[in-house]
């Protein structure tokens, strides 16, 4: 059987599949500290894609991608400490001020990408491994 262009990219859209995945669950779980219809839409939503993809052929090699979901929270925390490292003093219009200590960001940013390159080389080694098992 011959290399198609849809089973060569199968791999990479089952990865980001497990990513969004991942996500949602965050996002779901985060959630549950609140409560709402926001919760009773999350949950059955995130379970049913959980499912659906699971229960495609060969899925499991996208499961790195869950991996590259523990990567975001550590950018987003990156994101935050944008204007530090140390105190750092924010003025509204309104005239009033936010004072705050904020830590590097290249801390966080570092973790966020070891563990986002650390996915993509278990995803591909993982992928090659398997084409070239027969």
């Amino acid at each position: 059987m011959a290399d198609t262009a849809a089973s060569v990219h199968r791999p990479w859209l089952l990865f980001i599949g497990w990513t969004l995945v991942g996500l949602m669950w965050a996002f779901t779980l985060a959630s549950l500290a609140f409560i709402g219809v926001f919760n009773l839409l999350t949950l059955p939503l995130t379970y049913v894609a959980t499912w659906f993809l699971a229960q495609r052929k060969g899925s499991h090699r996208g499961l790195p991608g869950l991996i590259a979901t523990a990567s975001l929270p550590f950018f987003y925390i990156a994101y935050l400490n944008r204007q530090g490292p140390g105190y750092v003093i924010i003025h509204f219009a309104n005239g009033g001020e936010s004072h705050s200590q904020e830590s590097s960001l290249f801390i966080w940013l570092g973790i966020g990408v070891i563990l986002f390159v650390i996915s993509i080389v278990v995803f591909v080694a993982k992928t090659r491994q398997e084409r070239l098992t027969p």
